[in-house]
């Protein structure tokens, strides 16, 4: 089964774009609170 007809190409500057970067934290994360923990953290 093929997985799909195409190839999709991320730029390189998409990682190393330090605007890209300030965009992604302030849309992303600094919007609302991220929930961390370990997985052995949580009740079954």
């Amino acid at each position: 089964m093929p997985l799909g007809d195409q190839v999709y190409e991320v730029p390189a500057h998409h990682y190393t774009d330090p605007v890209r970067w300030e965009l992604e934290m302030e849309r992303i994360f600094r919007r609302v609170p991220l929930v961390l923990g370990l997985g052995p953290e949580l009740s079954d």
